[in-house]
């Protein structure tokens, strides 16, 4: 049994859970795993957007936010002085930036907005992958791909990924993103 989570409650709880379930010794066959463990530390950014869920502006409002908090710089002063510096620079910096959508079609959809969005802006220069050192092997292996959107996103530095995907090109997406070759992923939020 192992976990992962950020706060004492937890160890607390999974240790209930292991003597509840008879089977596993607390002291030798239980692990826990917290973010001091991971390599690289995770943030997440919870952001409130104004508009009915679901709706038309609400989607627009969605995606402008994680547009101006991933790559743009429009970010009021005092606002910016909290994270937006740090998070609106990562792209630009050549860091990555996953973002979690709640349906299958909406990685697309996103993908493709945030990809129009820094066309707008003139910002496409920030995704290009192209000078990668396995840019073109990657490209030879995504063309083997039927994944028409997926190809097309990967020109521009971007990657989708949800379970409706074909194992190899979920695999592919993963390598890639591993790999440094695409800047954004934009996944499906899986439901725990």
């Amino acid at each position: 049994m192992s976990a992962t989570s950020y706060g004492g409650r937890f160890v607390f709880a999974c240790k209930q859970a292991a003597d509840r379930l008879g089977r596993v010794n607390r002291y030798q066959g239980l692990f826990f795993f917290d973010s001091s463990f991971r390599p690289v530390p995770l943030e997440q950014h919870f952001i409130g957007v104004a508009g009915k869920p679901r709706s038309q502006a609400s989607i627009r409002n969605t995606d402008r936010v994680v547009f101006d908090k991933v790559v743009s710089n429009r970010f009021p002063s005092a606002q910016r002085a909290d994270t937006g510096d740090k998070v609106s620079e990562l792209v630009r910096d050549g860091h990555q930036v996953m973002v979690f959508v709640h349906a299958r079609k909406e990685t697309v959809k996103t993908a493709q907005r945030i990809k129009e969005m820094a066309m707008e802006e003139g910002m496409v220069d920030a995704f290009d992958t192209r000078e990668h050192p396995r840019f073109e092997f990657y490209r030879r292996d995504i063309a083997t791909s039927r994944n028409k959107e997926m190809k097309e996103l990967f020109d521009s530095g971007f990657g989708i990924h949800h379970a409706g995907m074909l194992r190899t090109d979920r695999n592919m997406m993963e390598r890639m993103f591993e790999d440094n070759a695409i800047k954004v992923g934009i996944k499906r939020k899986v439901e725990s």
